[in-house]
């Protein structure tokens, strides 16, 4: 683990990297810190470089300034590559992460190998159908850490058991996002979208979604497919917004079989 500095001067970047091989950026969601990808992580590293960092406002990073943006935090993910000394990588974001990471294949598309987004959508001004979903994440600003995660959780799990649960809340609960971080996170992501801007990516990209997501619909996700060229759709039925909670083995396998054909072609 190490930190890197912020290209913005406002942050230092806490981040850590496991396995050889081919890199692979993994962004996390909302209030969510980078020790959440504990189960995906020993699945790829077995065949790449999985790096892994805590987002501005979340865990170990340490930011300075009054607010942050989409843009700051895509640079965020930049500056880890860049500290790693990886030219490119196959960037993977999950819920908010998704919107980093569609920010980042934009503004640095020369970094970006492939792009896999996990439910995740195309900005809140095209979630029309999870009204419900915003307002829920909206009340949870002024809750606690602990009493945040535990209200939306029943949003985030379709099939996952207790045991499964209760290990994803002990994780979180190590590294508790304050209210602070997750106001500045959830105004970055207000109003933010680059639907548009989707059609002219040119690198390989995977939308994985499941197909019982109560907190991101997966309309979002045949909305990103739609305006990403050449995407593929992978859509797992008995499954959840936390796809590697709920369908841990199939989730990294369809990441894995995706990296691979990227890797083939490259």
């Amino acid at each position: 683990m190490s930190f890197a500095s912020s290209s913005a001067g406002q942050a230092r970047i806490w981040w850590e990297s496991a396995g050889d091989g081919t890199p692979v950026l993994l962004i996390n969601g909302l209030s969510s810190p980078s020790a959440v990808w504990f189960r995906l992580v020993p699945m790829l590293a077995g065949r790449h470089r999985v790096l892994s960092f805590d987002n501005l406002g979340t865990g170990r990073t340490c930011f300075e300034g009054d607010s942050f943006s989409m843009e700051m935090m895509a640079e965020a993910a930049a500056d880890v590559l860049g500290a790693v000394g990886a030219p490119r990588a196959h960037v993977l974001g999950m819920s908010m992460g998704g919107l980093i990471a569609q920010q980042l294949a934009l503004t640095h598309p020369g970094l970006v190998s492939s792009l896999t987004l996990v439910s995740t959508h195309a900005g809140s001004p095209h979630m029309a159908q999870d009204q419900s979903s915003l307002e829920a994440i909206s009340r949870a600003q002024g809750m606690s850490p602990e009493q945040r995660t535990s209200y939306l959780s029943d949003l985030t799990y379709a099939c996952a058991g207790q045991a499964e649960r209760e290990a994803d809340l002990a994780v979180r609960a190590q590294y508790p996002t304050s209210e602070e971080g997750y106001g500045k996170q959830l105004a970055a992501t207000m109003g933010w979208e680059r639907l548009d801007d989707l059609r002219g990516l040119t690198c390989p990209a995977l939308v994985l979604h499941g197909a019982r997501d109560q907190l991101v619909s997966v309309g979002n996700a045949r909305q990103l497919a739609e305006y990403i060229p050449g995407a593929r759709l992978t859509v797992l039925e008995d499954c959840g917004h936390q796809v590697f909670s709920d369908q841990p083995v199939i989730g990294a396998q369809a990441l894995l079989d995706f990296f691979a054909d990227v890797d083939a072609a490259a």
